[in-house]
């Protein structure tokens, strides 16, 4: 019985520590994505002027 209950530790254990890790490794995309956001919006701002631009030429 005892031998059971420390398999069952080291397995909830192990699952513990993979999560820390995946944690760990995540915690950088986050800064990447916000970093990647803001350079793809200011892509669409510019566009957007573009785009108003030549409908203001076109009503001329």
């Amino acid at each position: 019985k005892r031998k059971k209950k420390r398999k069952k530790k080291r397995k909830i254990k192990k699952k513990e520590e993979e999560g820390k890790r995946e944690r760990r490794e995540n915690r950088g995309r986050g800064e990447e994505n916000k970093r990647e956001n803001k350079e793809r919006k200011e892509e669409e701002g510019k566009r957007s002027k573009k785009r108003k631009g030549e409908e203001s030429k076109r009503k001329k």
